[in-house]
Order: structure tokens, then sequence, then C-alpha cells
């Protein structure tokens, strides 16, 4: 028995977007990419997994129904000065 994992499309496309890859990308990384990002399919649990680790996203956040919205700090780029 094969477990599907739905997975809404505005998510599988936040995760992405975070790992900073183009379309290309997922569809080379995941042959069925086009049809999961049109909700045509779902994956297994075992590609979520995969897609998960690959992208570097939490696993359990593939299973919100919205994307979160995570804010970054501003990075700081002060420093000690020698004198």
């Amino acid at each position: 028995m094969t477990v599907r994992v739905p997975i809404s499309p505005s998510v599988l496309h936040w995760a992405i977007q975070r790992a900073e890859w183009s379309e290309e990308d997922a569809r080379r990384r995941f042959p069925k990419w086009d049809a999961w990002s049109a909700g045509e399919a779902q994956p297994n649990w075992r590609q979520a997994q995969d897609f998960a680790q690959a992208a570097n996203v939490p696993f359990g956040r593939l299973f919100l129904a919205e994307p979160p919205d995570e804010r970054l700090p501003v990075a700081d780029f002060r420093r000690m000065v020698a004198k």
C-alpha cells in the first residue's frame, strides 16, 4: 500500500523558493515535479521525505495548508575595529 502525502502546491513552491531552486532544478531532482506542483498528483511518503531533506525544509511544514510567513532577521555586519 502506497501512502500519498497531500502537499498543497503553494507549499511546494514556497519550499523551492526557500531552497533557492528554479522550476528546472526541482524538475531535475524530482521527475514528477510538474504533476505535484499542478496538484494533479501527490508524492508518496518517501518522496515527500526526500523532497523535504533535499530542500532543507522541516518535514512537518509540508503538511501546512498555506506556506508559513518566515521573516528572516536582518544580517548584522557590525564588527570590532582594531585601534
